[in-house]
């Protein structure tokens, strides 16, 4: 039951967008070049010019892998027991961790890089409430990461320590820590309903600022531009009756001051990610497959 919960809650908080539409979503826009083939391919994670995912080529559970650029073969990097979702290396390079259910419900999980097929996962988190989502701090010795409170029915942003101990930072999911600075970016659930919002947390204070302070317009799966400057996301719309959008990808400043579009609205994308050879990855639904899809980073440097 705990599995299948988050599970569910997962689905509507990555990808639903309200009732599918009867015609099939318009093609990519020019310019956009598709990196995986047939397969069912999320949680793109940049390093370099390279991408972690987690991906289920055959349907079955999740592993995880690495795309070389240009793609379109997977490198299988990890299965285990379970499913094996939202892959982070941290800063330098030297060690992986990622959300795995093996044991019933989600827990953090991490592996030196050099013992991926050989050694033992090290459980870095494992409470009665189920975490995912975890990113490293920038220097690579705490970890953030995402936390279903069943008793509350809502997402927390938890930090661990080098030492083991949990701090809570408040409401929040799909965490990405700045490249260079203690802030962490993450979507966060309206006090008052609608769609979620995008909100910078300071990691020193808990103090949370919303980015995206649209009571219309909601963002998901935030991540941070290459260079640190910009916060990439997905935006949904809300409708008068309550039915969800896909309003395409954006990109604001941590001021909130300006912002980009990315993407046209329509079809069902997420997860988009900067790459350093400046390339925005993403994820786009197409019927029953998840592809990864790139295009060439138009933000202003």
């Amino acid at each position: 039951m705990k599995r299948r919960a988050v599970t569910a809650a997962l689905a509507v908080v990555l990808a639903a967008c309200g009732t599918p539409p009867p015609t099939p979503p318009p093609g990519p826009e020019p310019g956009h070049t598709r990196l995986t083939s047939g397969s069912v391919t999320e949680d793109p994670f940049a390093f370099g010019s390279n991408i972690l995912v987690s991906t289920r080529p055959d349907g079955s559970r999740y592993r995880l892998g690495s795309l070389m650029p240009g793609g379109p073969a997977i490198r299988t990097l990890l299965t285990g027991e379970g499913d094996l979702r939202f892959p982070a290396l941290s800063p330098e390079l030297s060690r992986i961790a990622w959300a795995g259910n093996a044991r019933g419900g989600w827990d953090i999980y991490a592996m030196p890089m050099m013992a991926l097929g050989t050694g033992k996962p090290e459980l870095l988190v494992d409470s009665d409430d189920d975490e995912t989502g975890p990113t490293w701090a920038p220097d690579g010795k705490r970890l953030a990461f995402s936390a279903f409170d069943r008793r509350a029915g809502s997402w927390r942003l938890r930090l661990r320590t080098p030492e083991g101990a949990i701090r809570d930072l408040g409401d929040g999911f799909a965490p990405a820590w700045h490249p260079s600075a203690d802030r962490i970016v993450c979507q966060r659930a309206r006090p008052d309903g609608g769609p979620w919002s995008i909100a910078i947390v300071d990691v020193a204070s808990g103090v949370s600022t919303d980015v995206w302070p649209d009571a219309k317009r909601g963002g998901i799966t935030p991540a941070w531009s290459s260079d640190g400057e910009w916060i990439l996301f997905a935006a949904r719309t809300e409708g008068a009756d309550g039915a969800a959008a896909c309003d395409g990808l954006w990109a604001v400043t941590q001021d909130g001051a300006r912002r980009v579009r990315l993407t046209a609205a329509g079809p069902e994308t997420f997860s988009p990610r900067e790459t350093e050879d400046r390339r925005i990855v993403y994820c786009r639904r197409e019927g029953s497959t998840v592809e990864l899809w790139s295009f060439a980073s138009p933000l202003p440097r």
